[in-house]
């Protein structure tokens, strides 16, 4: 049963609204826990990665797909000339030469295995030819078939990890980090933005989150042991779908539902569903 991406979301969603909740017992060491959220950022989860895994708008579905098993990841941004596109969402998220600024690319999007897996279930029960040519389609046309794909968002480097809980807490799975924010230089702005530039990025996602609060389990205490049943970090309702329906029906049945996970249940020895 996939039910881990509920349990993300509703976890990080817990921990930001944690120290609103009067009735907590242990106040002094809930503050201590919330000072730790508060005085990480987000800069000190990114730094070490390597450079951004992109691909250009003109890669094939296949490419990305390639792309994406070398790299062991599951989302990619889409990158495209500067002046020429409108980003998901509206937003303008600009890579920029760091001697000159003059903007060298623009995010266009990110696309996820889940905005693939949509796409080609558009075959159906279709030719080989037309599989071949679902795979052969520019990824610049797949962006946002999924509901998060549907907007592209950055958090500058020095937002606290607690206000980086809230939007993945309501469903974000990842986000671009700028190397070095122009709007955080510019008008001291610091949170979820849609217009940046800067000489690079890193991706932050919801497991860059989760390595935090295991590293940090110990002055997080009056957090992280507490049970899975007293947070209420579960949801009560799971959609699912039978063992025996197709991967094309299931993506189908997601898509009309905007969920992006469900669980699998195993149909009865009866036959019944």
């Amino acid at each position: 049963m996939n039910v881990f991406p509920y349990f993300h979301g509703s976890f990080f969603e817990y921990c930001f609204n944690a120290f609103d909740d009067e009735k907590q017992r242990n106040r002094e060491a809930m503050e201590e826990a919330k000072q730790v959220l508060e005085q990480s950022i987000v800069r000190q989860l990114v730094g070490h990665k390597g450079r951004l895994v992109e691909v250009p708008y003109t890669a094939s579905v296949g490419d990305t797909l390639h792309a994406l098993q070398a790299h062991n990841i599951l989302a990619v941004p889409v990158a495209a000339p500067p002046g020429h596109w409108i980003g998901a969402g509206g937003s303008v998220i600009l890579e920029s030469d760091k001697a000159t600024g003059a903007a060298r690319k623009h995010y266009i999007g990110i696309i996820s295995t889940l905005d693939i897996f949509i796409h080609l279930t558009e075959a159906g029960s279709g030719s080989e030819e037309f599989v071949t040519s679902l795979m052969a389609s520019p990824v610049s046309k797949v962006i946002g078939h999924s509901l998060e794909g549907l907007t592209l968002w950055c958090l500058t480097p020095q937002t606290s990890v607690l206000d980086a809980m809230e939007p993945m807490g309501k469903g974000l799975h990842r986000t671009l980090v700028p190397l070095e924010s122009q709007l955080e230089h510019h008008h001291g702005k610091v949170g979820l933005e849609s217009i940046e530039a800067s000489p690079g990025y890193r991706m932050l996602t919801q497991t860059d989150l989760v390595r935090f609060l295991q590293t940090e389990a110990d002055r997080l205490r009056p957090i992280m042991s507490k049970s899975v049943a007293s947070l209420g970090v579960f949801q009560s309702t799971i959609f699912g779908v039978p063992e025996n329906m197709s991967l094309a029906d299931t993506m189908r049945c997601m898509t009309q539902a905007s969920l992006a996970a469900v669980a699998i249940f195993p149909v009865a020895a009866s036959g019944d569903e």
